[in-house]
């Protein structure tokens, strides 16, 4: 029963932000405002996701588990993982862990630069 909740959540995150990063992007306002060259559909699903995910974590001690796992791990994992790497990071701040927590912003954010560009290398080299 679970994996038929995360399932359908996956299957709506995904559905959600390829609708939304598409609409979003293919907007002829926002391209005239901040041009082509700026990934806005995932930044604005990306902010959406973490938005989400605030409100979904607020709500963990009131609603049913289940809810929670096709909320949270269905429809936001697939929509962002952005959103749960800033709510674990703003986990450490609040239980005042803040070293912790700024490693894991840094050290996410450039190794996960890093790892891409050596993936891309990598994938150069066949």
């Amino acid at each position: 029963m679970l994996l038929a909740i995360l399932s359908i959540g996956g299957i709506l995150g995904t559905l959600g932000r390829y609708y939304l990063s598409r609409t979003i992007q293919n907007a002829g306002l926002i391209q005239r405002v901040f041009g082509y060259h700026f990934p806005l559909g995932i930044f604005c699903v990306n902010i959406l996701g973490c938005f989400f995910a605030g409100i979904v974590y607020a709500l963990e001690e009131i609603e049913p588990y289940p809810l929670v796992l096709f909320l949270f791990t269905g429809i936001l994992g697939a929509f962002t993982t952005f959103s749960t790497y800033i709510l674990e990071t703003m986990g450490l701040f609040l239980e005042g862990r803040r070293d912790l927590a700024i490693a894991n912003l840094l050290l996410t954010l450039f190794l996960s630069i890093i790892a891409a560009t050596l993936g891309i290398y990598v994938a150069n080299l066949f």
